[in-house]
């Protein structure tokens, strides 16, 4: 088997990922669950935290229902947690991802 040599010509911004989430969440979640995870990584890095569900839904060309889905699955895995403010949600709060 040939060795692959990895290049980066990337001079954009660039959002950090822990290795952590690469290594033991990422694997076993769903991909659509992932995007949304690395989208809010590149939010809260952006300082845009003025967000919407529905604007999420608009990126991603989804429902706000598949964007709560994903939220919920990761305030599962423990590495994020929502707070909702008169029964809508209001916050998500990004944790450290941990060792599993």
């Amino acid at each position: 088997m040939s060795m692959l040599t990895l290049n980066n010509d990337c001079l954009a911004s660039v959002t950090a990922v822990p290795d952590l989430f690469l290594e033991q969440y990422m694997p076993a979640a769903n991909g659509e669950f992932v995007k949304v995870y690395l989208y809010l990584l590149k939010l809260v890095k952006d300082h845009q935290q003025d967000s919407t569900l529905s604007s999420m839904a608009d990126f991603f060309s989804c429902t706000e229902n598949d964007i709560v889905r994903a939220l919920k699955y990761w305030e599962k895995q423990g590495i994020l947690s929502l707070s909702y403010t008169a029964g809508e949600l209001s916050l998500i709060h990004i944790s450290e991802p941990t060792r599993l």
